[in-house]
């Protein structure tokens, strides 16, 4: 194991900020200024500001947003005219980024004084991967702990863990307690969990889930997570109201399975088995099954509803104030690794729901998040959308079978030619990331002088292929909205 060392602390200039809420903090972002707090020990008054906008982004590309909650700043605050200004040693806490735009919204600190201990999640980095026997064998180390839970004096805050995993082979395990601390840092974990499952499987998410209701597409994340190794089936539970379907569900590998969540006690065993609980319930049947779990869940849990159009303060009123929710809208091409998902967080969602909710969905495809206002429109595009590619795909086949070609080679082709054209917008490149290439470029590509295709997509525009896409979606957007009661929520 390296030693973690705290790095010195940066220096950050702030300006005291008179007055807070939406309209104060974009008239500072207009000026080029970024709102925070630095919140103070108990009964201290906390500290309103503002820094630049350039050095909080500057901070915020050099450490990342883990780091920045594991970092020590100090920070010159600038009075008002004629008062002095004073230094504050803070620690960072959390960067709050605008969906849509990446812009940083908003940072908040914590007063760090060197003699004030502070409890804290300091990011766990390996290194020795090129020397590690397991990876030569084949292996993959399956990490748990993605960071390690601590008290540290303020005077000693540990910018991240290193654990060595050049000598671990296949099977081998490291704890917690081989992590070797800096004086006066305190574990809060259980010394003796391991940091590692072993070196064989790699499993990406480490919450036990449970999944209320499983139809189809509770069932496609389900089988998603398994198959592409977000999460293993020790950790999965579900609760459906058939015998048949319990079965069913627990052939696919989950690894427990209870009766209806309303009228069997379902909703309290899952709330007992998972710290992560999906709700893959029909809208009509929501508030059956929030009535029945409001009772068992705490801050420990992560409440996630895939129920299309019931909206984040509907599940927060049932399930009680500071409850953490998300919302996330999938499609069921996760089947297959290929999903489309978008998600929402409620009010007291944390920087780790997020991290989870992304790292579940990403797992099976891709992941976005939006706001809340946008989710109907989502379950348009993506929710809905496979239903209109499959009618494509078959369009395309039928018009291919009418040309003369035998049905199944019509199909495959057909099948084949959407999922290489959505490959070539997506262009993702060899990190992962998109590039995404507008579908209008790579028309005209294809789209010679006097020739075949521009000839199809003149019949196309003549039949109003385009307007009947568009016109689907808000179909589909706005019986969203229905469901959930409308867009304001009443």
């Amino acid at each position: 194991m390296r030693s973690p060392s705290g790095p010195a602390a940066t220096p950050l200039t702030a300006e005291l900020r008179t007055g807070s809420g939406k309209g104060v903090s974009q008239l500072l972002r207009k000026a080029g200024r970024v709102p925070g707090t630095i919140f103070s020990l108990p009964g201290e008054q906390e500290l309103l500001v503002s820094f630049p906008a350039k050095d909080i982004a500057t901070q915020i590309s050099k450490l990342g947003r883990v780091g920045w909650a594991c970092h020590v700043f100090e920070v010159e605050v600038k009075g008002a005219e004629g008062e002095a200004a004073k230094t504050v040693r803070a620690l960072g806490r959390q960067v709050h980024v605008r969906a849509d735009t990446d812009e940083i919204e908003n940072v908040t600190l914590i007063d760090c004084p060197e003699e004030r201990t502070v409890k804290l999640a300091v990011p766990l980095k390996t290194f020795g991967e090129e020397l590690c026997p397991g990876l030569k064998a084949g292996g993959r180390i399956n990490r748990i702990a993605r960071e390690v839970r601590v008290l540290a004096p303020g005077d000693n805050i540990p910018a991240s863990f290193e654990l060595d995993v050049s000598t671990l082979a296949v099977g081998d395990k490291l704890h917690f307690s081989d992590l070797k601390l800096p004086e006066g840092v305190q574990l809060v974990e259980d010394p003796a969990v391991s940091l590692n499952e072993d070196v064989d499987l790699s499993y990406g998410v480490n919450e036990d889930i449970g999944f209320i209701g499983a139809g189809q597409m509770g069932e496609a994340m389900i089988r998603g997570f398994l198959e592409s190794g977000v999460s293993h089936p020790s950790r999965l539970s579900a609760s459906v109201r058939s015998t048949v379907r319990a079965r069913e569900i627990a052939e696919l590998g989950v690894g427990r399975v209870y009766r209806d969540a309303v009228t069997a006690g379902g909703a309290e065993a899952l709330a007992r088995d998972a710290s992560v609980i999906i709700l893959g319930v029909k809208p009509q049947g929501l508030p059956d099954v929030l009535r029945a779990l409001a009772p068992h869940v705490g801050p420990e849990h992560l409440v996630v509803s895939i129920a299309a159009g019931v909206r984040l303060r509907a599940l927060e009123r049932a399930l009680g104030a500071g409850v953490r929710v998300a919302r996330v809208m999938p499609n069921t091409p996760m089947l297959v690794g290929q999903g489309a998902s978008a998600y929402a967080l409620g009010a007291a969602a944390t920087e780790h729901d997020e991290e989870v909710v992304r790292a579940l969905l990403s797992g099976v495809g891709l992941a976005v998040r939006v706001d809340e206002g946008q989710m109907d429109a989502v379950t348009g595009v993506s929710g809905s959308g496979p239903a209109y590619a499959y009618m494509v795909i078959e369009a395309m086949a039928d018009g291919g079978v009418a040309a003369g070609l035998p049905r199944a080679k019509a199909l495959a082709l057909a099948a084949k030619t959407v999922a290489g054209a959505a490959a070539m917008v997506l262009n993702q490149q060899p990190d992962g990331e998109l590039d995404l290439v507008h579908p209008g470029v790579l028309r005209d590509r294809v789209a010679s002088p006097g020739g075949t295709t521009i000839a199809a997509i003149a019949s196309l525009e003549r039949s109003g292929l385009r307007a009947a896409m568009i016109d689907a979606v808000l179909a589909a957007a706005d019986r969203s909205s229905q469901l959930g009661g409308g867009k304001d929520d009443k």
